[in-house]
């Protein structure tokens, strides 16, 4: 569906162009989405934008502590831009450079 993403593996999202590393990209990832398509999100909404499985996008969800509305995910104008700043590449590793 989007061509420019990264993977989740183990743990850790991966690019697999750059082959970059990141524990904490989906926060920029939600960001993104809650900008693009609004602040009131469900898991099976997100999901496809995330391409996880929906126990692991509940576990990110809930980890990040967004503000939960019975189904519906929200998040504040506040938290949007706090998200934006930690969703940094970190660990960047790439082919034939150590």
């Amino acid at each position: 569906m989007f061509r420019f993403k990264m993977t989740r593996l183990r743990n850790k999202w991966k690019c697999p162009f750059c082959i970059s590393e990141s524990k904490d990209a989906h926060y920029r990832a939600i960001t993104d989405y809650v900008l693009l398509f609004g602040d009131l999100f469900s898991n099976r909404q997100i999901r496809p934008f995330l391409d996880l499985s929906s126990n692991t996008t509940n576990y990110l969800l809930n980890k990040m502590g967004i503000e939960k509305e019975g189904r519906k995910y929200t998040l504040s104008p506040q938290e949007i831009y706090e998200y934006a700043d930690k969703g940094e590449l970190t660990n960047l590793t790439l082919p034939g450079k150590s």
